[in-house]
């Protein structure tokens, strides 16, 4: 069986996202608006009324508010019965867009609102009809993982953070034992000596349950703004970042580097997956 080789950039931290438009917790009916024959769904606030939306964080929300053109309404946005922000819809008219309930619909006025974890309320209060549309794209909190097997224990210090991480020789590799399913992430660095210099390629196998592994092939250089806490002598390089899904079960799986030096790994699980057994 041929190994399979993906090519992954080097990538920043981030979370595993996912959401969907939100509907108001009572009110009118939605209106639907038509683009290039899509239909999506808004909500009519009437002048003066306030719509709500209950939402659940962590996560942030994207907002659409759309008028009759030449209106220019003001829009109060409230988060749980707090004033954040007031926007002033000038948008001109949309060649595009068709909806029943308002004439000579506008371009949609966009803008974001960061929704903190537990549950709140984003509100809004207009003083001119308007339609609104929220998504909201909820972020999934990630946790470190510590494998069962390695080569040793690793602190990295980044702009003043730790972060666990744990050496991966081809001879004793990361091996880490998950209960699924869902994504985990992998972040790797490949190991400087202080005579390696510039840019270094680097692959990363990655095996579930002793499987014919898939390869990932970096292309990396030393990182500027990270060390080892107790490895003066070892350089870590930018960080690679690997999403793998994780079948229904307990599986283990093995992350070693492939002919290059030895690789450091942090290994990320989802909270959907932190108390299974």
């Amino acid at each position: 069986m041929r190994l399979r080789v993906i090519i992954v950039g080097i990538i920043m931290l981030s979370s595993v996202l996912f959401g969907g438009s939100i509907s108001p917790r009572k009110g009118p009916k939605p209106t639907y608006l038509s683009i290039g024959g899509k239909r999506y769904k808004y909500w009519l606030c009437e002048t003066g009324k306030t719509i709500h939306f209950d939402l659940k964080g962590p996560g942030e929300t994207r907002v659409f508010i759309r008028t009759e053109a030449g209106k220019n309404p003001e829009v109060k946005v409230f988060l749980d019965d707090e004033k954040i922000k007031t926007i002033t819809i000038k948008e001109e008219k949309s060649k595009k867009s068709d909806v029943k309930k308002i004439d000579n619909i506008t371009k949609a006025e966009t803008f974001k609102v960061k929704i903190p974890y537990g549950k709140h309320t984003l509100s809004f209060t207009p003083d001119t009809d308007v339609i609104i549309r929220v998504s909201l794209t909820k972020s999934e909190k990630y946790y470190s993982f510590a494998p069962q097997r390695h080569s040793g224990g690793m602190v990295l210090i980044a702009r003043e953070t730790e972060y666990g991480y744990y050496k991966s020789i081809k001879e004793h590799p990361v091996e880490c034992e998950i209960i699924g399913d869902g994504t985990i992430k992998i972040y790797s660095r490949l190991l400087y000596s202080k005579d390696m210099k510039g840019t270094h390629h680097y692959s990363v196998a990655i095996s579930i349950d002793g499987a014919e592994p898939t390869v990932y092939e970096f292309e990396t250089e030393p990182s500027s703004v990270s060390y080892f806490r107790t490895d003066g002598d070892i350089i870590p390089s930018k960080a690679g970042k690997i999403n793998v899904k994780i079948p229904s079960g307990k599986h283990t799986i093995t992350i070693s580097p492939v002919n290059s030096n030895p690789i450091a790994v942090r290994v990320l699980i989802p909270q959907s997956m932190l108390k299974r057994k």
